[in-house]
């Protein structure tokens, strides 16, 4: 790995960190979440940077470097990630509180991560590390589910019950805010491949 690109795969680490902070912030602000520091615990910090990194991984490998590559092969870009993100959303239907928002923002999640995936060449380097970023930044930095599980970190977190803003038990993926803020980002990012003369 050359230093530019681990550099960049740092940088989507911490990407996936700040676009967890922005509605946090306005959670937060707004008295709707609420943070509790507990000890710090060397050892399950270590135990969750590594597990979240294989957790993130493995999730990688199969819905954007095998399922994602493979539908590539036969059909075109766009629909290839459409399909592939519907399967991923799929897969996360039977996660624990999920509502029909969270639903559409794991799907919402997806598409960045399918675009993030054939920008860098059909490499999966920056779609882990965002990945990796947005997971152990919800339980380790800020205590709250993931997806709807929730695991016991090193960081206490209590939320109001305005499921539509903080996500309630599904944890922050299931926000409208998250909802505003993934549909900014795919316009900004449509915006740059159209200013670049590209279709995705």
């Amino acid at each position: 790995m050359n230093y530019n690109r681990l550099v960049r795969h740092i940088a989507y680490f911490f990407l996936g960190t700040l676009m967890l902070c922005l509605p946090l912030i306005i959670l937060f602000v707004g008295g709707f979440i609420t943070f509790l520091a507990v000890p710090f615990d060397l050892e399950a910090f270590l135990a969750f940077f590594v597990g979240f990194f294989f957790f993130a991984l493995i999730e990688e490998l199969i819905f954007r470097y095998y399922l994602l590559n493979g539908l590539l092969i036969f059909i075109k870009s766009h629909w290839a990630i459409i399909i592939s993100l519907m399967i991923f959303a799929t897969a996360h239907v039977l996660n624990p509180e999920i509502t029909m928002l969270g639903f559409v923002n794991v799907f919402l999640i997806s598409v960045v991560l399918g675009f993030i995936f054939i920008t860098y060449d059909k490499s999966i380097g920056e779609c882990v590390a965002l990945h990796f970023g947005w997971n152990f930044s919800c339980v380790v930095f800020f205590g709250i589910p993931v997806s709807g599980i929730s695991i016991p970190s090193i960081l206490f977190s209590s939320m109001s019950e305005n499921s539509i803003l903080t996500g309630s038990g599904f944890g922050i993926e299931g926000s409208i805010l998250l909802t505003i803020e993934l549909l900014t980002i795919l316009l900004i990012f449509k915006i740059k491949k159209f200013g670049a003369g590209n279709s995705v």
